[in-house]
């Protein structure tokens, strides 16, 4: 509960801390390995996050909705097989036939949440669209803005720049 106080001011490092704690004083509590996952995910720290999302994986094996964000956690550490394989098992039995059409579920997804301005959510949504398709220009564009949103421009740019060539 204090964790998810600290992160909703928006005080990231007590709410990692807090959460940390909370893994070390109940290890087998999947929600908060999840929690520290998908905090550790929105701020970029991938080998945070892929540890504690598998963790709460191994803790709870039939949460098929860990799937997607551990698929996150591997692309941001480069593993794109790996994420597209996890993404693919976590859309399992949705309309979604082809790596096409869960991109474009993905970028919709990453519209939905720029709309709610939740840029970290849409970051999210956006680099699976983007690793799924890497032709998207939607996808790209969508990054860029949600990267802006977090106020990280030098890292919107290339993806701005990627969505202008594409579009040509």
């Amino acid at each position: 509960q204090a964790a998810l106080r600290e992160r909703a001011r928006g005080n990231a490092p007590a709410a990692l801390a807090l959460l940390c704690s909370a893994t070390q004083l109940h290890p087998g509590n999947a929600a908060a390995w999840q929690a520290l996952g998908e905090l550790a995910l929105q701020h970029g720290d991938g080998p945070v996050a892929q540890r504690a999302l598998r963790r709460a994986l191994k803790l709870a094996p039939r949460d098929h909705s860990l799937l997607g964000p551990i698929g996150d956690a591997e692309a941001l550490l480069g593993n794109l097989k790996q994420s597209r394989s996890l993404w693919a098992r976590s859309a399992k039995g949705s309309a979604s036939g082809s790596e096409q059409r869960l991109a474009a579920q993905f970028e919709a997804a990453g519209e939905r949440e720029l709309s709610a301005r939740s840029f970290a959510g849409a970051l999210a949504q956006y680099r699976r669209a983007a690793v799924l398709s890497a032709g998207a220009a939607g996808a790209s564009a969508g990054m860029a803005r949600a990267l802006r949103g977090l106020e990280q421009p030098a890292a919107a740019e290339p993806w701005a720049q990627r969505a202008s060539a594409l579009s040509r």
